[in-house]
């Protein structure tokens, strides 16, 4: 297991272990910041902390969790705070879907969606901007797609919560522009698999104030 560097930035990355948050997790490492990955699959998790840690030398600490349970964000901020680990880089990228007609859907798993990508993305996010402010630095980057901008009628939920993480996010940063803190929404287009494609619309987030 590689040790934790000291001296380097330290991202947080929900849904860690697919598509983006993988890749996502793969970039922070690449760039030299230490990780916290939090995803369900305890095993896939572990798995990816250790090929990240080897890849790349840095400290890459796991969080296994369901991030679409209302105590999740304690549980990561206790983690946090037990293990003394400063965030500097929070990645929120929830990942819930319900698809289909909102009278066929599973009425829990659409609940479970609005409390993953819309209470809980907000309660993390409250949870580490104050140590941000305090430490005069912090990026948040909220992931979202193209369903924040127009409605799905056979995905009514999802669309609505990642439309409130486009707005929730604008208005976050118009609060913090006098501030260091950086907040940025990415929104995956097709290809959004491939590593280059990240890299390209993350380069002016990864850049300091």
């Amino acid at each position: 297991m590689a040790t934790r560097k000291e001296h380097s930035q330290t991202a947080l990355i929900t849904g860690a272990t697919s598509n983006i948050g993988y890749e996502l997790a793969k970039y922070f490492a690449k760039k030299g910041n230490n990780l916290v990955l939090v995803a369900r699959d305890q095993h896939v998790l572990y798995k990816i902390c250790d090929e990240i840690e080897d890849e790349f030398g840095i400290y890459a600490s796991a969080l296994t969790l369901d991030f679409a349970l209302p105590t999740s964000p304690n549980e990561i901020f206790s983690e946090l705070t037990r293990a003394s680990i400063q965030v500097d880089i929070l990645v929120n990228n929830p990942e819930f879907d319900n698809s289909g007609l909102i009278n066929k859907t599973s009425l829990e798993y659409e609940l479970k969606t609005t409390q993953a990508n819309l209470v809980n993305l907000t309660h993390l996010t409250k949870f580490l901007l104050p140590s941000m402010l305090k430490h005069k630095f912090g990026k948040i980057l909220n992931i979202m797609t193209a369903g924040s901008f127009t409605p799905d009628p056979s995905n009514a939920v999802y669309c609505v919560t990642k439309e409130y993480i486009q707005s929730f996010s604008e208005a976050l940063e118009n609060e913090l522009k006098s501030t260091n803190i950086n907040v940025m929404v990415l929104c995956p287009d097709e290809d959004f698999f491939k590593k280059t494609n990240i890299l390209t619309k993350i380069r002016k987030f990864s850049i300091n104030r």
